[in-house]
Order: structure tokens, then C-alpha cells, then sequence
């Protein structure tokens, strides 16, 4: 960090876990930088044929995902750097 430049916001980290073809993934999600350093509660859902909507309960963002060819979604992480 330069001297006398102010700390970032931080950055809220959401990953999710899912299987496919018996090998494990995980993905962070883009759209997760917050203003607030408090964990933000998600409600993983599938939304319609294999699109999963992910509904961030604190701002009320809601990311999309199309993951058509994967099974259930796993929330793994919130984390804050």
C-alpha cells in the first residue's frame, strides 16, 4: 500500500462448491464486493433449469448462474479480506 493511500474496502468472498462428472468445483461468484464488512446471508436457490439464483438477503442483489450441466450448489465460503 502506497504511503498515505486510504485501506480498501473489503471484499466480501463468496464461493460455492458443485459436482460434476465425480470431480468437485468451486467458484467464486462475481458481484460480491461490498461497501460493509459484515457477512451478507444468501439464499442459494435453483431458479429454473439449471440456472441458480443466489439472493443476497442483506442488500437484496440477486446473481444469476447458469450452470445447466452441474448437480446441487453447495454455499462453501463468506469471507471478508
Amino acid at each position: 500500500m502506497a504511503f498515505g493511500s486510504k485501506p480498501r474496502a473489503p471484499k466480501l468472498q463468496i464461493q460455492v462448491e458443485f459436482d460434476h462428472a465425480g470431480r468437485t468445483y468451486r467458484v467464486e461468484l462475481p458481484g460480491t464486493e461490498y461497501k460493509d464488512a459484515e457477512p451478507h446471508p444468501l439464499n442459494v436457490s435453483e431458479f429454473y433449469s439449471g440456472v441458480w439464483k443466489l439472493n443476497d438477503l442483506t442488500s437484496g442483489a440477486v446473481i444469476y448462474g447458469n450452470l445447466s450441466n452441474f448437480g446441487p450448489i453447495r454455499l462453501v465460503t463468506q469471507q471478508i479480506q
